[in-house]
């Protein structure tokens, strides 16, 4: 749809009227989180409609990651060893090359990805998807980060200005759970419900997920052996029209409590009882197969439409020029 692409299609304006070369290009779906000055969000905003995918995840490496084992940890090589990672690694193919989606997990959510790897993937969406390694693509746009390292750096609060960047706790509880409007009430789960969603399959119904079920005389008894294709579950989406908030994999919250960062929504390895939790106590630089992020961005003003325009243009003429 085009209003989801607006976003998409503003990021990659700015990048060409500022004369940096992009990507091929990570498209995000998004919804429009609205009724601004509720749910404890001040403004409207974008939610992305899915978690960060495999795919997408990957066109951000292949831009900025020179080198196997690169300066900012941003690929782990449990992508590649575990069966439940979904990016593999040729160290011979060369810069831009690198790295490639496993067979079938394209279109599920990336997991070992810590705090710091969702932050700089927001910086490089922010920066509209550059190619190259300086560190201005991944330190510096939605946040700053100084002396930073892998997995590692000091991060200043969001900057005025930011276009993409992870939603804090009131923006990631509002996509969720905010029934809409004016009343101020909210769902107990993201599936628009005050019912526990079931653990089945995917398309298992209009209230499930991808968690792990009740306990059984063999243990737990998952819905399945790792997370799910993001949006499979069909009939499960929020208010405002996102999917997987509850299950599929824990997702990375903006505001750090120390030296940990939030993680909310419970994954495909948790118990019912997580999925109203957000956990704290986990470090900032924790990677695992439960954990993901999705980001937001800010609502587009009318006048980035001639942004659009300027953007597009440049597109179509740098395009011209190379043939």
């Amino acid at each position: 749809m085009i209003e989801n692409r607006l976003v998409t299609l503003v990021v990659f304006a700015a990048a060409l009227v500022a004369g940096a070369v992009t990507a091929e290009g990570v498209v995000l779906d998004w919804v429009d989180v609205g009724d601004a000055g509720y749910g404890g969000v001040a403004s409207d905003f974008y939610m992305s409609t899915y978690e960060t995918t495999n795919a997408q995840y990957c066109e951000f490496l292949n831009a900025v990651v020179p080198v196997v084992g690169d300066s900012y940890g941003l690929y782990n090589m449990e992508m590649k060893n575990n069966a439940l990672g979904g990016i593999d690694v040729d160290a011979g193919a060369g810069y831009g090359a690198l790295f490639s989606v496993k067979t079938g997990m394209g279109d599920k959510p990336v997991n070992f990805v810590c705090w710091y790897d969702a932050i700089r993937f927001a910086n490089w969406m922010s920066n509209g998807q550059p190619v190259g390694t300086a560190s201005s693509y991944t330190e510096t746009g939605a946040y700053t980060i100084t002396g930073g390292g892998a997995n590692s750096g000091t991060v200043g609060a969001r900057n005025a200005g930011a276009v993409v960047w992870v939603p804090n706790d009131n923006e990631w509880d509002k996509a969720a759970y905010y029934k809409g409007g004016t009343g101020g009430q909210y769902w107990t789960y993201a599936t628009r419900s005050d019912t526990t969603p079931t653990a089945e399959a995917p398309a298992g119904g209009s209230n499930s997920a991808n968690f792990t079920g009740d306990m059984g005389l063999d243990g737990y008894v998952y819905s399945s052996p790792g997370p799910e294709d993001v949006g499979a579950y069909v009939g499960s989406y929020s208010a405002y029209g996102t999917f997987d908030q509850n299950g599929n994999v824990w997702e990375w919250n903006e505001v750090l409590i120390g030296s940990n960062a939030p993680l909310a929504g419970a994954g495909w390895s948790s118990s019912s009882t997580n999925l109203t939790m957000r956990l704290t106590s986990l470090s900032a630089a924790t990677e695992g197969d439960f954990a993901g992020f999705r980001v937001a961005s800010n609502v587009p003003e009318p006048t980035t439409i001639g942004l659009i325009g300027l953007g597009i243009m440049g597109l179509v003429s740098r395009r011209q020029r190379k043939a």
